[in-house]
C-alpha cells in the first residue's frame, strides 16, 4: 500500500505448498490441494494504523485478488485471540503455546473466501 508516494504497508502470501518441509504445515489438510495461500507477513507502518483504514482496505484488496485467484482459504499465524476477528467464516486449526520461542501463544488459522 502506498500513500503520498511512501510504502506504508503490504502483505506477503505464498501457496502452502511452499511450506511443505514447515512442521506446523502437517496440520493443514489442504496441503497439496492448490486452494490454500498462506499469509506469510502482513506489515503495516505504525503511523497509519489504526486511522485512515488502510490495513482493512489492504486486507480487503489482498482477498479479492486471492478470490480472483481461483483460491478458497487464506492461512496464516497470528497471536492467540486475534483471528476471532477474522469473521465467522475462520477456524483455529492449532494453537502454538510457544511459536518459535516467542513466550506467545500463536494460533494457525484458515479462513474460507
Amino acid at each position: 500500500a502506498r500513500y503520498k508516494g511512501e510504502i506504508i504497508g503490504y502483505i506477503i502470501g505464498a501457496p502452502i505448498e511452499n511450506f511443505c518441509s514447515e512442521a506446523w504445515a502437517r496440520y493443514d489438510t489442504n496441503m497439496g490441494k492448490k486452494n490454500t495461500i498462506y499469509t506469510y507477513a502482513f506489515v503495516m507502518n505504525e503511523k497509519y494504523r489504526r486511522i485512515g483504514g488502510y490495513s482493512k482496505t489492504l486486507k480487503r484488496v489482498y482477498i479479492n485478488w486471492l478470490k480472483k485467484q481461483n483460491y478458497k482459504y487464506v492461512t496464516g499465524h497470528v497471536k492467540q485471540g486475534l483471528s476471532k476477528k477474522f469473521g465467522n467464516n475462520t477456524k483455529i486449526i492449532k494453537i502454538f503455546d510457544d511459536w518459535y520461542n516467542s513466550n506467545s501463544s500463536f494460533e494457525y488459522y484458515r479462513r474460507e473466501l
